[in-house]
């Protein structure tokens, strides 16, 4: 598990491919999933999740298995029948983006389940990077970039919603110009997608955002001091 960026999912699966990997002969599953957030209220509200993970040979079948089954959910939820069963999906994995931008989550054959039903709790993520940039600050809430890791050498930008009721220090700091580019930001929370109209190759959008829970921003004591001008000397 990386403790830098950790995502723990549990939801519906909406749809289900399984592929192949260019150029190599392994198999992995594609799947959009939806998990929901009761409010306090006692309104949901769905987000959505692109989910990856390879797929060894023994398994193969039950993917394709849960793809067709995907398939016949659909088409009689848009007949009207009632009473659909849903698949579930349990699992632990990375938030990576693909080469076009889009967030996924990436996940070892392990640490994927398909249980019988799933928990309240079924959204967490943890995720540790680099202040890229403040995007917008209110008296209600601030949106920072933050740059993390993808992979072995890339690196993408995820946007965190700071909640200035949940989290009112670190909102100050942000308000107040007191954080800065460069300063080192750990949050966990909720990760929240939204689905989007057909993109280019008549495929969904997927946009996604971190609500945060608890943040933590540690400046960058460093940079501050290379960036602060020297003393004269008398």
């Amino acid at each position: 598990m990386n403790e830098n960026n950790n995502v723990n999912l549990e939801g519906i699966v909406i749809e289900c491919s399984l592929d192949t990997l260019p150029s190599s002969d392994i198999k992995y599953a594609s799947m959009i999933i939806s998990t929901t957030h009761k409010k306090k209220g006692g309104s949901a509200e769905n987000a959505y999740h692109r989910v990856r993970f390879p797929v060894s040979p023994d398994t193969a079948e039950s993917i394709v298995k849960l793809k067709n089954d995907c398939k016949q959910n659909f088409e009689k939820i848009s007949r009207g029948v009632n009473g659909v069963a849903p698949r579930y999906i349990s699992l632990n994995g990375e938030l990576r983006h693909d080469k076009r931008n889009q967030p996924f989550i990436l996940a070892d054959e392990k640490d994927v389940r398909f249980p019988e039903k799933i928990s309240n709790e079924n959204n967490r993520i943890s995720l540790e990077g680099k202040l890229h940039s403040i995007l917008h600050s209110s008296p209600v809430a601030a949106t920072l970039l933050i740059k993390v890791p993808n992979g072995e050498k890339n690196k993408s930008l995820v946007p965190v919603i700071i909640d200035s009721r949940k989290n009112p220090l670190e909102w100050a700091a942000i308000a107040s110009g007191k954080t800065a580019q460069g300063d080192n930001v750990r949050v966990t929370g909720r990760l929240d997608g939204k689905l989007y109209g057909n993109g280019p190759n008549n495929d969904m959008l997927l946009r996604s955002s971190i609500l945060s829970q608890t943040i933590s921003i540690k400046n960058n004591l460093k940079k501050q001091n290379q960036q602060k001008p020297a003393l004269p000397t008398l």
